[in-house]
């Protein structure tokens, strides 16, 4: 996860890793967050027969990131 630090699309900060449940040794890729804010879905090969879709709930800390950068949520 990042967090975006600026009006440019360079100003980012340093990528962190989500926590298990989210974040594995295997591939995640197209996380979408639900309109709740709360949950997660993405894509893992978690699984011996390919790609599923996931979804988990978010920690508390990263809930009021996603409400904090979107006041309109």
């Amino acid at each position: 996860m990042a967090e975006r630090t600026g009006p440019k699309y360079t100003d980012w900060s340093m990528p962190v890793l989500l926590p298990p449940g989210i974040n594995s040794t295997f591939d995640e890729l197209f996380p979408m967050v639900a309109s709740d804010g709360k949950t997660i879905y993405f894509s893992s090969n978690r699984d011996a027969n390919g790609f599923d879709i996931y979804e988990a709930t978010l920690p508390y800390d990263i809930q009021s990131k996603i409400f904090h950068s979107f006041p309109g949520y």
